[in-house]
């Protein structure tokens, strides 16, 4: 499912035009961002609906113990009679439990805080999808030595089951992953990969890379430490100093990188140049929240996305834990958020964002992260926490 959206933003470009000196080139790209976003057109009934459900899965998520949590994987554990919850298109919160024990049932309305909480059956536990999602991860490396590639496995809270998608797959490479692991919940299917690469990525603002003039983008500006720059995706700052330019000015270069195999987030650190100044802008809009849990990001929730090659669009939070390939280098990435956003080749590092509010004719945003990559059917985004964790910064906030 792919939706894109055209709304207005004509006092935010006029105040635009007017505090700022800009060329020909920057007006005509301020201009053709003429009517992505629209405060009438923004259901603020539907946000607040959503707000009020992500607060009660936020309640019912901190009741359950993190203790378990492991950097590596990114997955924690809940208690074992929950099966997972959602948002639906109304924005009300679905929790699904084991069974119908009025134990079970409690269990969830007190962690939730709402005795009128919507139930729904399932048979299996969240745990025991994200434990098949962490074995086959340890495994990962192992499986490719054996010429066995898994292209994507996420937990599908839909369907209380376990997708795991294998490049070329047959009888025997089947029978060798149910040997690590074997559970009836497995959905294990074909799933060719993908030649695109994640490549010339574009969001909001366009940078180009001095030693292979590749595009990219930044998806947000950070601090690490005392240090001020700018978030981009790691597949396009994989290499230590390598410097990025706008306009032909150096804006920053790669001190860190988080793009290894088994990361769980695709993003690098540019330390800004002297010639470069930082803000709290998301493109047009400025960034007030972050999302610094795992509660952030609810199945069914309604996310945004800015991408230089299909512009503003929105879509559905569908996995949290999603494990993907970056084809080219197989590398692994892990606990990635699939979405059905409409995406190209193009729109990769673009800040992942989700609408709280309008007050006074302004949008209130909180960041989720930064845009990934794509696939024919599904666009994905990585973790601001897990962008945190594995680069220690800071998103720069109003």
């Amino acid at each position: 499912m792919k939706r894109k959206i055209k709304l207005l933003v004509t006092i935010l470009v006029s105040s635009f035009l007017a505090s700022s000196s800009i060329s020909v080139q920057e007006q005509n790209i301020v201009y053709a961002m003429e009517n992505i976003i629209s405060v009438d057109d923004i259901d603020v009934s539907f946000c607040m609906k959503q707000n009020e459900s992500i607060e009660k899965y936020q309640k019912m998520i901190s009741e359950f113990n993190i203790n378990n949590r492991a950097r590596g994987s990114a997955i924690q554990y809940y208690d074992d009679s929950y099966g997972g919850a959602y948002i639906n298109q109304k924005g009300e919160l679905i929790v699904l439990v084991r069974d119908n024990k009025e134990s079970s049932i409690n269990f969830v309305k007190e962690y939730a805080y709402d005795n009128d909480i919507t139930i729904e059956k399932c048979t299996y536990s969240y745990n025991q999808l994200l434990e098949v999602i962490q074995t086959i991860n340890s495994n990962l490396d192992e499986l490719m030595q054996s010429d066995i590639i898994i292209s994507e496995i996420y937990e599908d809270v839909y369907s209380n089951s376990v997708k795991i998608g294998v490049h070329d797959l047959d009888k025997k490479k089947e029978k060798v992953i149910r040997s690590i692991i074997d559970k009836p919940y497995m959905d294990i299917f074909e799933k060719q990969i993908s030649a695109k690469k994640c490549v010339d990525v574009k969001g909001g603002d366009f940078i180009v890379s001095s030693m292979d003039n590749g595009g990219s983008t930044v998806g947000f500006c950070a601090t690490k430490g005392n240090i001020e720059g700018m978030v981009i995706s790691g597949h396009a700052g994989n290499v230590l100093y390598e410097n990025f330019t706008t306009s032909g000015t150096t804006i920053g270069y790669v001190t860190d990188t988080a793009y290894y195999n088994n990361t769980t987030a695709d993003a690098a650190f540019l330390t800004k140049s002297s010639y470069a100044s930082v803000s709290s802008d998301i493109y047009l809009y400025k960034c007030h929240y972050l999302a610094t849990s795992e509660s952030d990001y609810p199945v069914g929730a309604l996310v945004y996305k800015y991408g230089n090659s299909t512009g503003l669009t929105y879509g559905y939070i569908r996995n949290n834990y999603m494990t993907c390939i970056m084809s080219d280098d197989n590398n692994y990435v892990l606990s990635q958020v699939r979405t059905d956003m409409e995406a190209d080749g193009g729109d990769s590092g673009g800040p992942v964002f989700m609408i709280k509010d309008v007050i006074d004719g302004k949008v209130t945003c909180k960041l989720l992260g930064i845009m990934c990559c794509i696939d024919n059917e599904y666009s994905y985004f990585s973790k601001y926490l897990n962008i945190v964790n594995e680069l220690g910064v800071s998103a720069i906030t109003q």
